[in-house]
């Protein structure tokens, strides 16, 4: 993978990292925990944090990892204080029903944040662009990979209307290289090939890269706390 995308992946996890620490949380369960980067910054603070995940192979080591479906969570009500899902969303086959799961065994509150685009500045608009086109060519594999949520779907989703809602939005800062759009495309691509009703698109993104036109996507957070 490109250094520039994993350090800019590094960025956008320590800023909603610290967002979640600075409410004090005492235990947190970490939907979609993907590797457990997470996990592993709870447990330098000593936190107690479970993580979820449908495969759960590649969590990290000592992790506590739970391979589990988000929609049918294996906990009592209120079992943590904060529900975590970053970046996920977009990836819930059924998001209404993983949202009043989280809800459920969240005595304080969810941390939720999904990629953001900045459509008002035309390099985020060809970044959104992007990333359509890299998540269709991901749901030919029989991903699931929706396109981003923006706030008012987010909102929509929430199962307590009486609920405490802040949102941030966290700029992605730079813009993406070839290489980094390269990576991203072997990341979806995984060894097939791209189909030839997709070269030419791909085509105009990989010359909007070269040209330094291309943006990374930022990040959209929400806290939802209990009234």
């Amino acid at each position: 993978m490109a250094r520039a995308l994993e350090t800019h992946r590094d960025r956008l996890r320590a800023v909603f990292a610290e967002r979640l620490f600075a409410r004090a949380p005492r235990s947190v369960l970490d939907v979609g925990c993907g590797a457990g980067a997470l996990l592993a910054a709870c447990a330098e603070r000593g936190v107690f944090a479970v993580g979820i995940e449908p495969d759960a192979r590649g969590a990290a080591s000592g992790a506590r990892v739970l391979r589990a479906d988000g929609a049918r969570l294996p906990f009592a009500p209120a079992s943590f204080e904060w529900v975590s899902l970053r970046h996920v969303p977009h990836h819930l086959r059924a998001p209404r029903e993983a949202f009043a799961e989280a809800w459920r065994v969240a005595s304080r509150g969810l941390l939720i944040a999904e990629p953001w685009f900045d459509e008002a500045d035309p390099h985020q608009r060809l970044a959104l662009r992007a990333d359509r086109f890299l998540k269709r060519v991901d749901r030919r594999r029989g991903a699931f990979d929706a396109d981003c949520l923006d706030e008012q779907e987010l909102r929509a989703l929430l199962p307590e209307p009486s609920a405490r809602v802040e949102a941030e939005r966290v700029p992605a800062g730079g813009t993406a290289t070839l290489e980094v759009l390269e990576a991203q495309l072997a990341e979806v691509l995984r060894g097939t090939a791209v189909l030839p009703e997709e070269r030419d698109e791909l085509e105009v993104l990989r010359e909007h890269a070269r040209r330094g036109h291309l943006g990374l996507n930022g990040s959209l957070i929400l806290a939802v706390r209990r009234a």
